[in-house]
């Protein structure tokens, strides 16, 4: 139950569905903190474009910035 919770939500808000420049503000707001939307963005132009690994130091980033916050929570929730 909640994978359905928390995996729908961020499907939404990936941009898979929907067009992020297309969503109201604050979800466009919320969609910055949601690691598949960034995970989308590299699958697309690897795929479709054929786009390098370096195009997207951004997103990898962004990726590893929210990787290494969750798991920052994490430790710090299970001490």
């Amino acid at each position: 139950m909640s994978a359905a919770f928390f995996l729908m939500p961020m499907i939404v808000l990936s941009g898979f569905a929907f067009p992020i420049q297309n969503m109201p503000q604050v979800l466009q707001w919320l969609s910055w903190a949601d690691p598949l939307r960034y995970y989308l963005v590299v699958v697309r132009d690897l795929f479709l474009k054929g786009s390098g690994v370096a195009d997207h130091v951004f997103e990898y980033a962004m990726m590893a910035l929210l990787g290494l916050s969750a798991l920052t929570l994490a430790v710090r929730r299970l001490r």
